[in-house]
């Protein structure tokens, strides 16, 4: 009986072990998708600045000029 028990107890922490593995698992998932969704905004406004600055320095020359 006691080499029962000990096996139960040995399932119990291989399982609680498993479940810990799988949420450490998603989470990382949830928290790399969060990253990658701020790397693509990121990104977007990079590249919408990128646009932006071409405009606004001409529009200062033109004013310097003026």
């Amino acid at each position: 009986m006691d080499q029962l028990n000990i096996l139960a107890v040995e399932k119990l922490d291989l399982e609680f072990e498993l479940n810990q593995r799988i949420n450490f698992i998603t989470r990382f998932k949830e928290v790399y998708a969060l990253f990658e969704k701020h790397v693509l905004e990121a990104d977007k406004a990079a590249k919408g600045a990128g646009n932006v600055f071409p405009l606004l320095l001409t529009q200062a020359l033109e004013n310097k000029e003026d």
